[in-house]
């Protein structure tokens, strides 16, 4: 089981995709039982609004420690 441990915005983001790259990027770092490390990258550009974005927004935990059921369903519309 993956735990998300935190997460941090670069801006402008580190990672280049062919040879491009963005306005900001978000580092979810993950960890395990084991210790092991996952981080996953989210590139952003300006742009629209983005409604499954505004729907993470709401459903994120505000403190450490806090959790929250029904996420997955609510982020994908179920």
């Amino acid at each position: 089981t993956w735990r998300l441990a935190y997460f941090d915005f670069r801006h402008p983001a580190e990672e280049v995709v062919n040879h491009s790259g963005f306005a900001m990027g978000v580092h979810l770092v993950h960890r395990n039982a084991q210790g092991q490390t996952a981080i996953v990258a989210v590139l952003l550009q300006p742009g629209e609004a983005n409604p499954f974005i505004d729907r993470v927004w709401t459903y994120i935990p505000l403190d450490a420690g806090d959790s929250v059921s029904g996420v997955a369903a609510a982020l994908l519309g179920a």
